[in-house]
């Protein structure tokens, strides 16, 4: 590791203390269970980050957020999420207004639509929420690819293979289990012990990756009931729009209006295309088989040699994604009658250049825009299909935790959205760690809990109602001394 990457930003660190401050105050009151701990195990949290990484949640490359809820009268409550200073081109306004505890922090406690409803939630939480039903696998708000990401990740964003981890940033990229070490995207990243999973002695392997354009330019996906009317606003007459690139599927941009009272948005203005690992069992046994044989040790070497603290669910095997070059989301939870939202491509005055794209400022929606201007490629990913990977943590030191820090996060790792990135996931690995004591390794698939959805359900369900539709699925395996937990569905 270089000296360089392991160097501690001062005023990163005071900011995260800061917000740790804010976090413990709001729910010291609330809460018998978090004890002076805490303040003790703010080191793990508070850890330096050791490798550069990308957040696939929190940023986007030409991000946008604008939510003006100052005013006295407006309806919506949505907590800020975190703006970025780091990607490769970026403008974006922030939320001005009195919101519920910030989500800057790791511990980032958030409240269940089912007891604090949707309108309490963060602009983010709220998206992810009602756009998962739609069973695309998880939403990203803020796609974006770090600059401090090795320019040939930058060049083609989040692949299959990557090991992510979440954060109260979204999720980081840590390496690709599929490339060699020496590949440029693994360069100084990989584990001790890494072995790529394409040479794992676990087995045979095949990675077969299936890549299509599925959605077209102009299309759009809406969350369930959601109600959403398109409408193609007529292009103008000018020789610096029919100069331009933009799809003729935009025109002069695209309205959307619903009068549904919650619903979010995702529009395509120049399509996205589809990777997918093709993993489906009994194929996909060799992939469980090579997880549960690493998790623990990629778990220690994040938390010990790069000394991050992540939680112990908070890894992320990524099989799938949808990518695309430029792309509009909005959300929405206000009970008025009716809403509208236009997207506008924006113009260059250089010939035949690559449009940018924009929302108009509203009151009832939050709204992020992006665009890939550099490489000009499809480099945001849109959503996230992959395994979580979840450890039991009886055995403390391997976490390079002692005993108080190891009894408070046992204790913390009940409350939600522990690793700061709610992902249904989280909590049903935690039941099967719960319920089968003889379980060493959790590993949820997306396409798990997405084949319990039913038709028409508006948003995610309760976590326990989710566990309950998937129990009968759940399969424990005994292999080479370890026991994994998973999913087996009906073919």
């Amino acid at each position: 590791m270089h000296e360089s990457a392991v160097t501690p930003s001062l005023k990163c660190y005071q900011n995260r203390t800061t917000t740790l401050y804010h976090e413990w105050s709001s729910i010291s009151n609330s809460s018998s269970v978090i004890t002076a701990r805490f303040w003790h195990s703010c080191a793990i949290v508070l850890s330096p980050r050791c490798l550069p990484a990308t957040s696939m949640s929190a940023y986007s490359n030409h991000s946008q957020s604008v939510l003006p809820l100052a005013s006295s009268h407006a309806r919506l409550n949505f907590r800020a999420d975190r703006s970025s200073s780091d990607d490769l081109s970026s403008h974006s306004s922030r939320i001005s207004t009195p919101l519920t505890p910030d989500s800057n922090s790791n511990l980032n406690v958030a409240s269940s639509p089912t007891a604090a409803g949707l309108d309490s939630l963060t602009e983010s939480e709220l998206y992810v929420r009602l756009m998962l039903p739609s069973k695309h696998g998880y939403p990203v708000w803020r796609p974006r690819i770090s600059r401090n990401l090795p320019v040939q990740y930058q060049h083609e964003g989040v692949q299959v293979g990557d090991v992510m981890f979440g954060d109260f940033d979204g999720f980081n990229y840590l390496f690709n289990a599929f490339h060699p070490k020496d590949d440029p995207i693994n360069a100084q990243r990989t584990p001790p012990n890494f072995t790529p999973m394409s040479s794992s002695p676990t087995g045979d392997i095949q990675v077969t990756r299936n890549s299509r354009h599925i959605f077209n330019p102009g299309s759009h996906i809406a969350s369930n009931g959601s109600n959403v009317q398109k409408y193609v606003v007529p292009p103008p007459c000018t020789f610096q729009y029919w100069t331009s690139k933009v799809p003729r599927q935009v025109g002069g941009g695209l309205k959307y209006s619903s009068s549904s009272s919650k619903g979010a948005l995702l529009i395509l203005p120049e399509g996205a295309t589809r990777i997918d690992l093709r993993h489906n069992f009994p194929t996909s046994v060799p992939f469980y088989t090579y997880i549960a044989q690493f998790a623990r040790s990629w778990y220690e070497w994040v938390n010990i040699n790069l000394g991050l603290g992540v939680h112990s669910s908070s890894l992320y095997l990524i099989t799938g994604c949808d990518k695309t070059r430029a792309y509009g989301a909005a959300c929405t939870a206000d009970p008025s009658d009716t809403w509208e939202l236009e997207f506008k491509p924006i113009l260059s005055q250089i010939f035949r250049s690559t449009p940018r794209y924009t929302f108009p400022t509203v009151s009832y929606a939050a709204t992020s825009v992006g665009s890939d201007d550099v490489h000009k490629r499809e480099t945001l990913c849109l959503f996230l299909r992959g395994y979580k990977i979840a450890v039991r943590e009886d055995n403390s030191s391997a976490f390079g935790l002692d005993d108080d820090e190891a009894e408070y996060e046992v204790k913390a790792s009940h409350m939600p959205g522990i690793d700061g990135v709610y992902h249904p996931s989280n909590e049903i690995n935690r039941w099967i760690l719960r319920t089968y004591k003889e379980v060493d390794v959790a590993i949820t698939h997306d396409d798990d809990w997405a084949f319990v959805i039913q038709d028409g359900e508006e948003e995610i369900p309760a976590e326990e109602t989710l566990i309950g539709r998937m129990s009968q699925y759940v399969q424990i395996v005994k292999v080479d001394g370890l026991t994994y937990g998973r999913f087996v569905l009906p073919l």
